[in-house]
């Protein structure tokens, strides 16, 4: 059980799902660089996506070092907390390993950091954009900010999945930002907090205490998450029409409602919720990943190829 627990903790913080849809994202921002024959420089696009990867992750740990401190969960080895097999031994290990990944994930980000700066054809833009990936994902879970505990961890992983990892990989090749990538990640990001607000459901279902403070479904309670949801994939694809008469192009738009039906779907899932259904939790989640992945699949797709 206590094994279970340890990999359930630790999944939650690699974020596997999170990173499979930020790497869709990140070569769809690359591919842009493409489309635009700005070419692509492979060596640091990789060097630019673990550099992300590393961010993304330390922030989460380090969320989850102050989550185990808040428990009482300390580093000082006692007798209780050595012993193999107890509750106590767990909670530190947990506690160490996080520090483990807090320190290798931003110790990994400064390193790539300095390598990337070697090539002295990058744009400086890329390093701002750095920069406020790491200021936010240190505070998603540092105290006092804590911005998990104030119903912005979501928006805080929306942000830098959907926006910044895209416009990272896009500056990494070219010189400044295109209007383009910002009408093909603003919809996104908008789908994007509603998979994280979609796959916080369930935990906060199973543990409502623990995950009140947690989600920002927790705080604004479960009736006005799951309708902002049911808004959020609304607004998402009413943007993008919206950006599709402001000049974002058709063989973009029609890319990014390819995954209507799905959204479809998902908005219909959660009005049924709504109205005191059992939710399929498995639906709801592939559903909400689904959302974001398909159209940014399918974009780059059309970036890396025409």
């Amino acid at each position: 059980m206590a094994t279970s627990d340890e990999s359930n903790f630790f999944i939650a913080i690699l974020r596997p799902w999170e990173n499979l849809a930020n790497l869709v994202l990140y070569f769809m921002g690359a591919g842009l660089a493409n489309y635009l024959a700005l070419g692509s420089n492979w060596q640091v696009l990789w060097l630019g996506f673990i550099l992300m990867t590393a961010i993304l992750i330390g922030g989460s740990a380090l969320a989850g070092c102050y989550k185990q401190m808040g428990a009482g969960t300390s580093l000082k080895r006692t007798f209780s907390n050595t012993l193999p097999g107890t509750q106590q031994t767990t909670e530190r290990r947990k506690l160490v390993n996080c520090l483990a990944l807090v320190v290798g994930g931003f110790g990994i980000a400064l390193i790539l950091t300095f390598q990337l700066s070697r090539f002295s054809s990058l744009n400086p833009q890329v390093y701002i954009f750095i920069a406020i990936a790491t200021v936010l994902n240190i505070l998603y879970g540092i105290h006092p900010i804590k911005l998990l505990e104030r119903g912005m961890g979501e928006f805080v992983l929306a942000v830098t999945g959907a926006f910044l990892f895209p416009v990272v990989a896009f500056l990494l090749q070219s010189g400044e930002l295109n209007r383009l990538l910002v009408f093909t990640t603003l919809p996104l990001t908008i789908f994007y907090l509603a998979m994280e607000l979609t796959r916080s459901l369930r935990p906060f279902s199973l543990n409502p205490s623990r995950y009140r403070q947690n989600s920002l479904v927790g705080r604004i309670g479960p009736e006005r998450g799951l309708s902002l949801i049911i808004y959020l994939v609304l607004a998402g694809y009413i943007l993008a029409a919206i950006e599709g008469v402001f000049g974002l192009s058709f063989q973009v738009l029609w890319r990014m409602l390819i995954s209507l039906p799905i959204g479809l779907f998902l908005v219909w899932q959660l009005h049924r919720v709504r109205g005191g259904a059992k939710p399929n939790w498995k639906a709801l989640e592939i559903s909400a990943i689904a959302l974001v992945i398909f159209p940014a699949y399918f974009i780059s797709i059309l970036f890396w190829t025409s």
